[in-house]
C-alpha cells in the first residue's frame, strides 16, 4: 500500500493510502485514515447537478443517486466491496470505516450539504476534507496501526 502522511496538525493526523484491490480486475482501494475512522473514497469526475431522487411509486421507496441527469447509483453501489475487503483486513468493528462519493467538476447547490445514500458519503473534495478530518475516536496510534495493518494486508500495485 502506498502511504503518505498528512498533517493538518498535531492533533489531526491523517495517512492517504492507495492499495492493491483483493479481486482481480478491480481498481485500487483509496483509503484516508484519520481520527474520524477509514474513509474509502472514489473520486468521480461527472459534470451537471448532483442529486438524490426518490424514483419509486407511491408505497415504495427507491433513492437513487443522479448526477447532470444521469442515474449514477451504481457507483454508491460499487464501493462495497472495498468496504468488505477493508473491514475483512481490519477485523474490529470498532474502527469506523466510511465509503464516500467526491464528485468534481459537479454543481453543487449554494446552501448543499453532503449526501447519504445506503451509507455511502456523496460530496464535493473541499466538504469530504471536511468530514474526514473532524475529531473521531481514532488515536494518532490508532491511525499509525491501522495504516500499517492495512499496507501489510493490502500490498500496493
Amino acid at each position: 500500500m502506498g502511504r503518505s502522511w498528512v498533517s493538518v496538525s498535531r492533533r489531526t493526523p491523517c495517512c492517504c493510502t492507495t492499495a492493491r484491490s483483493p479481486r482481480p480486475a478491480a481498481t485500487s482501494i483509496t483509503s484516508r485514515i484519520a481520527s474520524s475512522g477509514v474513509w474509502i473514497i472514489d473520486a468521480k469526475k461527472y459534470a451537471g447537478k448532483v442529486e438524490k431522487r426518490d424514483v419509486g411509486g407511491f408505497f415504495k421507496t427507491d433513492l437513487r443517486l443522479y448526477v447532470g441527469g444521469r442515474d449514477r447509483t451504481k457507483s454508491v453501489d460499487g464501493l462495497q466491496w472495498q468496504v468488505d475487503a477493508v473491514r475483512a483486513v481490519l477485523d474490529d468493528d470498532a474502527i469506523p470505516v466510511h465509503p464516500a462519493l467526491s464528485f468534481v467538476d459537479a454543481q453543487w447547490p449554494i446552501f448543499a450539504k453532503p449526501l447519504q445514500l445506503k451509507g455511502v458519503w456523496i460530496s464535493w473534495p473541499a466538504k469530504l476534507a471536511d468530514l474526514v478530518l473532524r475529531d473521531g475516536p481514532l488515536s494518532v496510534d490508532d491511525v499509525e496501526r491501522i495504516s500499517r495493518l492495512l499496507a501489510h494486508r493490502l500490498p500496493a500495485h
